[in-house]
């Protein structure tokens, strides 16, 4: 079965945030923006797609004036990671998954899209973007401040506060309609 066929998970859930799945191109998709499902969908777009240009502006700056490649190994570190988990995630059936994971998730479309309307644009620099924000809070923090276990506490909290920045998003998509659960 196809992934968007009539009466599928994938099909009942992009009606209902109000596009046809079965219109998606299969590598990318361009919209305009005025013509989004509603106003929050391009302004959740330019603060993240604006928030990972500025994350990687400001790691190519530490580098190049601390000689601290931290930054950017968390930046390209942060895509690494989003290529490799969320292909299953959006696809379960191309890798054997479908019948441990099925159909999760739909997101929105919004002005760039990726993979048959799966994965925008915003979401491949909300990685990189909100692991430099969580990052750079507990670094001003001075969690990693050179003593002993400081690199493992200072990774302990970098995770909690980055959590603490994607419940609020994940609890805020749905309501706003950026995406919906199966």
């Amino acid at each position: 079965m196809a992934i968007c066929e009539p009466g599928t998970p994938a099909h009942i859930i992009t009606r209902y945030l109000g596009f046809l799945c079965e219109d998606a191109n299969p590598v990318v998709a361009l919209r305009n923006p005025a013509d989004l499902a509603n106003w929050t969908l391009p302004v959740l777009e330019v603060t993240i797609i604006l928030g990972a240009v500025l994350a990687l502006i400001h790691a190519i700056r530490r580098l190049r004036r601390d000689g601290d490649p931290t930054n950017l190994a968390i930046w390209i570190g942060s895509l690494v990671y989003l290529f490799i988990i969320e292909p299953p995630l959006y696809f379960p059936e191309w890798f054997g998954m479908q019948d441990a994971m099925g159909f999760m998730f739909a997101h929105n479309v919004f002005t760039v899209e990726f993979m048959y309307d799966r994965l925008p644009l915003y979401i491949v620099c909300f990685y990189p973007a909100m692991s430099q924000v969580a990052y750079e809070i507990v670094r001003a923090l001075g969690f990693f401040d050179g003593r002993k276990w400081s690199a493992l506490r200072g990774a302990l909290v970098v995770a909690l506060v980055y959590q603490v920045f994607y419940e609020i998003f994940d609890q805020l998509g749905p309501q706003l309609k950026w995406w919906a659960w199966n």
